[in-house]
């Protein structure tokens, strides 16, 4: 049995449509039909616990649930540390600890400093969101030792469908809106594509999996250079575009992200598509 937690958001519908042939329950923070309701903020309905309780070592918690944006976490550092608090009261502690647990976690959790970042290098964030990514991390490593935390780059889909900033580029470049990007922070940009199908292969390798991956895409560069790329393909014009740097704005994020993991040979698959 699969358990998706936070299975509302983009890649949470995502990775349902994966496991749409495997029995699957929903937890999610917003009432849909047929999921199990979690509310970080009030005391949760004696559903959850129940749900949780019958999580056994068979199982596996793919757990994606965040409350929101890098910009969010630097700016509600208290419902920050309330969504933890609630997370590891009413969940982790109610999922029995030899179950498997797969934890969408982020590059974020590095602190640009390095040339680059291995599985194993070492994590300073620098921002709340990072600094939250790894007090789960430390959590569920603590708690559940089979586990396996998947640290993602940026993820974009070309699909007009998928609110992502590819598509946000596009759509401001239409309306003939001007945007800034920084020149001076780089990350890999992961295509959903190559997110879909690497993911497909971590699910079929489960068992040999455990432990804290990086899990990077094929694209690396500056975010200016990835939204000029965009426009240049789409035919658009570059006239709204500013580069900027850090300095002026988001002083916060990490300037170099540049990963590489033992994931992808494990797995057998490396990212294919770039921009």
């Amino acid at each position: 049995m699969f358990y998706l937690i936070g299975s509302e958001g983009f890649l949470g519908k995502k990775i349902k449509s994966l496991l749409k042939k495997s029995k699957i329950v929903n937890i999610s923070s917003k009432k849909i039909k047929n999921t199990i309701y979690f509310n970080f903020k009030k005391k949760n309905s004696s559903d959850l616990k129940n749900c949780l309780n019958n999580i056994n070592e068979q199982d596996v918690v793919i757990f994606l649930s965040n409350i929101g944006s890098i910009d969010y976490h630097e700016k509600n550092y208290k419902k920050l540390i309330e969504f933890e608090n609630s997370v590891y009261k009413n969940v982790f502690l109610n999922i029995y600890k030899k179950a498997k647990i797969v934890f969408f976690s982020s590059d974020m959790v590095y602190s640009g400093k390095n040339s680059y970042y291995k599985d194993n290098s070492k994590s300073i964030p620098i921002n709340n969101y990072g600094k939250s990514k790894l007090r789960l991390e430390k959590i569920i490593k603590k708690r559940f030792k089979n586990s396996i935390i998947i640290r993602f780059s940026k993820i974009y889909s070309t699909s007009d469908r998928d609110k992502t900033i590819y598509s946000e580029i596009i759509g401001l470049a239409k309306l003939n809106k001007k945007n800034k990007f920084f020149t001076d922070q780089f990350v890999h940009y992961l295509d959903l594509r190559d997110f879909i199908n690497g993911f497909k292969m971590i699910l079929l390798n489960l068992k040999k999996l455990k432990g804290t991956y990086n899990f990077p895409g094929k694209t690396f560069t500056s975010r200016y250079k990835f939204a000029k790329s965009i426009l240049i393909k789409h035919k658009l014009s570059l006239k709204n575009i500013e580069s900027i740097n850090m300095k002026e704005k988001r002083k916060y994020l990490p300037k170099k992200l540049k990963m590489k993991t033992d994931l992808f040979k494990i797995i057998k698959y490396f990212p294919k598509h770039k921009l």
